[in-house]
Parts: structure tokens; C-alpha cells; sequence
């Protein structure tokens, strides 16, 4: 739940593993343990799918502005993060149809 509400914050391994009063290397190994997934691919995935759906939503939106709200150091990098979420080789989040998603 802290990370999905402090999505457009700068989740780090540090910063999450003082929220929840573990050393950095425990957390780690629990998060990792319980979610089944790496900390920051785990960040990026519920970022991706953020934004996905706030492009669904708020179609008047810019990209940019929406990979800003979740957290996305700029557009390119929410592009590269989408394409390889939705396995796109090609093509930018604005182009990709509903059903796709």
C-alpha cells in the first residue's frame, strides 16, 4: 500500500526499508520473499500499470504529465518501461488500442 500511494515519490531500497524499520538488506530478502518479485521491478510493474491506466482515464492528458504523476523520470523512460511491460517492440503508449491493454 505505501509504495502503490507513494508511487510518484523515489521509492528506494533505503527510503522503504527505514519506512518499514528493516535494514536495507532484510527488506530486500522479505519483500522479495513475499511478493515473489524484485523490489524495483516490482515498483516499475504497479508504475506501468498506473499509467495505463490513466491513459485509459484522462485520454486529455500528456504523456509526460502522466509518467511524471507515477513517478517516471520522463517520457522516454515511461515509453521503454511500457513497450517492455506490454512486450511492444515498437510504437509509444499513445498509439497502443484499449483492447491491448
Amino acid at each position: 500500500d505505501y509504495v502503490e500511494s507513494h508511487l510518484d515519490d523515489d521509492l528506494t531500497l533505503s527510503s522503504l526499508a527505514r519506512v518499514a524499520h528493516f535494514s536495507p538488506f532484510h527488506f530486500h530478502r522479505i519483500f522479495s520473499a513475499v511478493v515473489g518479485e524484485s523490489l524495483n521491478r516490482f515498483i516499475q510493474r504497479v508504475r506501468v500499470e498506473k499509467a495505463a491506466s490513466q491513459l485509459l482515464l484522462n485520454p486529455k492528458k500528456s504523456i509526460t504529465e502522466i509518467a511524471l504523476d507515477c513517478g517516471f523520470s520522463s517520457a522516454a523512460t515511461f515509453a521503454r518501461a511500457f513497450r517492455e511491460a506490454f512486450q511492444m517492440k515498437n510504437g509509444s503508449p499513445s498509439q497502443i488500442e484499449v483492447k491491448q491493454i
